[in-house]
């Protein structure tokens, strides 16, 4: 099985206003039989932050391509210790460099990771998972949990994180694409109130089966910094999934 991926960020408005850089990130790491996609958003109230969300989405692209069948197999309390364990190590390596407590680099996270034909995803914080099926019908696998106040959320720093972080295990089945969204691209590619995605969600998924990664990013960010500002001030981050059949597409990268 071979997957395609295609990802954007865009710089907030509010952010572009006060000077600070994008605090979304997203990565992705694709092997023979293997693919990873992960999507961190950095704290509003961190000073570190964004590079809190950079050194989140490393480490767990590092666990799941060392131990996924591991994971995978693992009791979900202990699977949740190990993953944020990990990341916390290295923030907290980060933050002594940089004379900071950890929770400077606080973030979202939210990942799938897919080998062969097995899946996890994992979710902590606001923004959404969701999944596609063989019929193109876009769901929600996991929705934001904000916190008790306004404009809150949890990270992976937060002391409770057990009780948030999300995990979903199980066999690929029917679906052909993954995609996770940042909370300021879901205030454009979701309904809260109808629990229903945006059809560009489709258009997204229809563009990485027709053209090459390359192309279809610039389109994506290019659709993002046009539409998006005009539904929200926030960063925005996308990022997609999708299996292919073994025979390579001929990419057609002059129009969408």
């Amino acid at each position: 099985m071979i997957w395609k991926v295609i990802k954007a960020e865009m710089t907030g408005t509010s952010h572009k206003k006060n000077g600070t850089p994008c605090q979304d990130v997203t990565k992705k790491l694709v092997t023979s039989n293997s693919c990873t996609i992960v999507l961190a958003d950095g704290a509003g109230s961190a000073s570190l932050s964004e590079l809190g969300a950079e050194l989140t989405c490393k480490s767990v692209l590092r666990t799941f391509h060392r131990d996924f069948e591991e994971l995978f197999d693992m009791d979900p309390s202990l699977a949740k210790t190990k993953i944020i364990h990990s990341i916390r190590t290295r923030l907290g390596i980060k933050a002594k460099k940089f004379n900071q407590k950890k929770e400077e680099l606080a973030s979202t996270l939210l990942f799938v990771s897919i080998k062969n034909n097995k899946y996890i995803a994992g979710h902590i914080g606001d923004g959404i998972i969701g999944i596609i099926g063989e019929k193109g019908d876009a769901i929600v696998l996991s929705e934001p949990e904000n916190g008790e106040f306004a404009n809150t959320t949890y990270f992976t720093t937060s002391e409770n994180y057990k009780y948030h972080l999300r995990l979903y295990r199980g066999e690929i089945d029917n679906y052909n694409s993954f995609f996770l969204m940042s909370d300021g691209a879901a205030e454009c590619l979701y309904h809260k109130k109808q629990k229903i995605f945006a059809p560009a969600i489709r258009s997204f998924s229809s563009w990485i089966e027709k053209y090459d990664e390359e192309s279809v990013n610039r389109a994506l960010l290019e659709n993002m910094t046009k539409i998006f500002p005009k539904h929200t001030t926030d960063d925005c981050s996308f990022i997609m999934c999708k299996s292919m059949s073994l025979y390579e597409n001929i990419f057609n990268t002059n129009e969408y």
